[in-house]
């Protein structure tokens, strides 16, 4: 129905005063300069550490903030672009009644380059001028129809703020029934008043001229702006106690809310309501810190979601996010909260956390009143959201959105060079609750899709993600790996746990007769010109830079060697034996060719790397076995010392040792899951130190693509296995750095005995390491 508020009145203004002003220059830093996420970008103004943020909004292309200890307004012209901030001053117009007094600002965009002020402690209001840098206050006695002014006054209520999607600039009486509209018609700035039958919880904007007002009863209602006349409907439904409801958005067929104690609430035009409820009892990441009832009273939950399209995005603080949702490495310590993110369309939440830098928290209780999670969401545009740390100055962005997030990630490809890899993709953690143990099934290789189609969740395709029984990836009960270029959805570890035992024997016979034939159809290929040279191109020049430089060590050696012999005038008998018999090193190269191998080659290219590496070494010593002998072997979770070239039976040709990179991806395509890292050590020495003496030197290298944590394998293991025979040399590259774990495994491990290889470019640097520390003694 028409809903009764008063005609448009001229606010009255107090003179307008010129505002103290000040500069700053902040500081920016892309984040997906070296990897991708949804952190998009960090920015850090440089602020007081008692100052604090209490909200922030965005002004055109500028970002402007409010602060409340000094009270100032920041303005970030060009927030995107532009490095420069405006400060306004605001303690020449703010009321102060007391040493105990804490403001909290809030801010709207009223249209041009005006924004309104307005500070809930106080009841004032002020609209200010950004290019002029003026401010005019508000009269307290600005009459609306002789009776209420601008700032109602008179009542124990505090006023709010809404937040607002066009040029009006809505306030409401918190626990009251009152309203004002604040309008910019670039002509004059107006006010109406309005009130209610009932009393406001709380009112936020759903779009243009549309508003969501929810009662202290939690009913729901909609207000709406028309062609100059408010209209008033209750929004029917049949939640007991009503809904709550934070934040709402009017699609085409529904209305989207979010309300406590759901995630939210779809109400659709045939009349049906669909509701997604939180888990009840659920262990949090964190406790809360002083837990009151009254704590966040005058904290305004709405300013805490927004919606980026299909996915609503909510602030939430540790202590309301679920453990479950959050990655083991992730320290309480290290963050401010989280962005909880559902995607409406999927049914699929996530939380991405938001850091903390460190700062001080001085006031908990000023703090508590605006804000939950210690830092302010504020949307940005269709694809990101901002959030400001309440103090410190940082700034940070995310790209949230699923669609847009995925067009950003191919055009991050492209300007890095990824996209030439066809193997980069995404990762998707499946949700424990999508688990269906009933699609279990006999294990089977799957029906061959011609047209590739990515598959997930199912049970019937093979190349699938995140499904059951058939070949394919980040699914349980299949009986090997098979990737077919698609992102991947990953099972969470306790489906796989579950398996049950008959199931995951019957994967494992087909996973063994389809490696046997796999290894069949190797040998009898004939030979792949394109895919040898695909590899080869990449380590050619430094597979002939590894073998110039084991020329020359052992050019310096024999030299050293001579010296060493030679007496006075007369030639030394034993090193005439030697020269006639020869000296040689011996390396065994122990390449992990485990399932993490071929699971994570998408994320770092991990097995990619192993390739190249293996290329390398057998190129690069090849016509050198006067000097330097090698074999390789592999671990996985099938064996500790799988065979690929023997000492004596070293490749002859291209094709010899490309089959020799085919059977390590086979391998790690069909073997079980498991690490034998630390036995494959053990074994490669305790077996060499047979033949130790046959050799001058005894070298051992693993290569590992440190997913150690996993099974419970301690960098300690490793340690003890490198130092038990002080005659054998072992090495160790670490190839993949999921959550920096190669790194940390590298700092538990003898100094110049671990590397870490990021980069294969880094791999002739590392192996011209090892060659110079055991060829040139």
């Amino acid at each position: 129905m028409e809903y009764g508020f008063n005609a448009p009145v001229p606010v009255e203004f107090d003179p307008p005063v010129r505002l103290a002003t000040g500069s700053l220059k902040m500081d920016k830093n892309n984040q997906r300069n070296n990897i991708f996420s949804e952190f998009h970008c960090h920015w850090k103004v440089p602020l007081d550490e008692t100052n604090m943020i209490s909200d922030g909004i965005r002004v055109n292309d500028d970002l402007v903030m409010s602060s409340v200890n000094p009270p100032m307004i920041y303005h970030c012209k060009d927030f995107m672009n532009s490095n420069e901030v405006e400060e306004l001053k605001l303690n020449k117009i703010l009321p102060r009644f007391s040493q105990m007094y804490q403001p909290r600002i809030k801010l709207a965009y009223i249209g041009g380059d005006n924004i309104l002020v307005h500070e809930e402690e106080a009841n004032f209001t002020g609209i200010i001028s950004l290019p002029d840098q003026m401010c005019t206050v508000v009269k307290n006695n600005t009459s609306i129809a002789g009776k209420l002014g601008a700032m109602i006054t008179g009542t124990n209520y505090m006023w709010r703020l809404s937040n607002q999607k066009c040029n009006h600039a809505l306030l409401y009486e918190c626990g009251g029934q009152q309203m004002l509209v604040y309008t910019d018609d670039k002509q004059q700035i107006s006010v109406q008043h309005g009130s209610v039958p009932f009393n406001i919880k709380r009112v936020f904007a759903n779009g243009p001229q549309n508003w969501t007002v929810v009662s202290t009863e939690n009913d729901n209602y909609q207000l709406v702006l028309d062609h100059g006349k408010w209209l008033l409907e209750k929004i029917e439904n049949d939640v007991k106690d009503g809904l709550n409801t934070i934040k709402a958005k009017q699609g085409n067929n529904e209305l989207t809310s979010v309300a406590d104690p759901y995630y939210y609430v779809q109400g659709r035009s045939d009349g049906n309501v669909l509701g997604v409820p939180r888990k009840e009892n659920e262990t949090m990441f964190r406790k809360e810190s002083f837990p009151s009832k009254n704590k966040f009273v005058k904290l305004d939950e709405s300013r805490e979601v927004t919606f980026l399209g299909d996915t609503i995005v909510r602030a939430m603080p540790a202590f309301l996010t679920p453990k479950a949702y959050v990655h083991d490495k992730i320290s309480p310590y290290d963050i401010n909260g989280f962005l909880e993110t559902i995607d409406t369309s999927r049914n699929k939440v996530s939380y991405v956390p938001v850091p903390y830098d460190g700062n001080t928290f001085m006031y908990e209780n000023w703090v508590a009143e605006m804000t939950k999670t210690r830092f302010h969401l504020v949307p940005w545009d269709d694809e990101k959201v901002l959030t400001i740390e309440i103090n410190g100055g940082s700034i940070r962005s995310y790209e949230l959105e699923m669609s847009s997030l995925g067009k950003s990630f191919d055009d991050w490809k492209r300007m890095t060079g990824a996209a030439e890899d066809e193997k980069l993709r995404m990762e998707f953690d499946r949700n424990p609750d999508d688990v269906d143990f009933e699609k279990l099934d006999e294990p089977k290789l799957g029906k061959f899709d011609p047209s590739n189609a990515p598959h997930h969740g199912g049970n019937q395709w093979m190349g699938g993600t995140g499904g059951y029984n058939t070949a394919g990836m980040g699914g349980i009960g299949g009986p090997f790996r098979l990737d077919a270029g698609h992102d991947v959805h990953q099972m969470p570890d306790f489906a796989k746990q579950q398996v049950p035992h008959h199931i995951l024997k019957k994967a494992r016979e087909i996973a063994q007769v389809e490696y046997a034939k796999k290894l069949r159809e190797i040998n009898m290929s004939e030979y792949d010109a394109d895919g040898y040279e695909k590899i080869w191109k990449k380590v050619h020049v430094p597979s002939k830079k590894l073998s110039a430089v084991i020329d020359q060590l052992e050019a310096k050696k024999k030299e050293r060697e001579w010296t060493k012999h030679q007496t006075t005038g007369d030639l030394d008998d034993g090193k005439l034996i030697e020269g006639v018999t020869g000296e040689q090193n011996i390396y065994r190269i122990s390449f992990d060719v485990s399932g993490s191998m071929y699971r994570f080659n998408g994320y770092d290219q991990r097995l990619g790397k192993t390739l190249e590496a293996a290329l390398m070494t057998m190129t690069a010593l090849d016509g050198k076995t006067d000097q330097v002998q090698y074999d390789i072997i592999g671990h996985s979770g099938d064996s500790a010392n799988v065979p690929f070239v023997k000492a004596n039976q070293h490749p002859k040709n291209n094709k010899d040792r490309l089959d020799v990179l085919k059977r390590m991806i086979a391998h790690t395509q069909y073997c079980s899951s498991g690490d034998s890292t630390v036995e494959s050590l053990r074994w490669a020495i305790e077996e060499m130190k047979v033949k130790k003496d046959d050799f001058d030197e005894n070298v051992v290298i693993l290569v590992s693509d440190a997913n150690l944590q996993r099974y419970g394998i301690s960098p300690k293991k490793i340690k003890d296995a490198m130092q038990k025979d002080p005659s054998i040399n072992s090495f160790v590259i670490l190839i993949g750095d999921l959550g920096n774990e190669a790194s940390a495994i590298q700092k538990e491990l003898p100094v110049g005995k671990a590397f870490v290889l990021k980069n294969t470019s880094e791999l002739p640097k590392i192996m011209e390491t090892i060659f110079a520390s055991t060829i040139a003694q």
